[in-house]
């Protein structure tokens, strides 16, 4: 699935062991994701590796990401979710995602 996300939350670099890197760890964070829609649009949490778990991602963040679902799960803020990794991930934005406001139109002059 490829899609653009809006960034909620970043875990903390950590290293995990891997075979397939020279050093013998590989590092890895967790990002939870919201598809754009809204409060209720679906959310993912996404494990990403080196180097793309390198990058500086901050919350509120726009992301476009590819992503890869597995098998397995994962537990995080209380709740369970598909075992999720991100193939590939680049930044969109580096400022906050401004909120919608309801009256963001107002004192306009829409063509309808």
């Amino acid at each position: 699935m490829t899609g653009i996300f809006i960034i909620l939350s970043v875990s903390p670099l950590t290293q995990v062991a891997s075979q397939k890197s020279a050093t013998g760890t590989l590092g890895m964070r967790t990002l939870q994701l919201r598809e754009l829609g809204g409060q209720w649009a679906p959310t993912y949490a996404v494990k990403v590796f080196s180097p793309q778990a390198e990058a500086n991602f901050q919350p509120g963040q726009l992301v476009a990401a590819s992503l890869r679902f597995r098998a397995t799960t994962n537990q995080m803020t209380g709740q369970v979710y598909q075992d999720v990794v991100a193939e590939e991930i680049i930044a969109i934005s580096d400022n906050n995602v401004k909120k919608n406001n309801d009256n963001e139109t107002e004192n306009q002059n829409l063509p309808f």
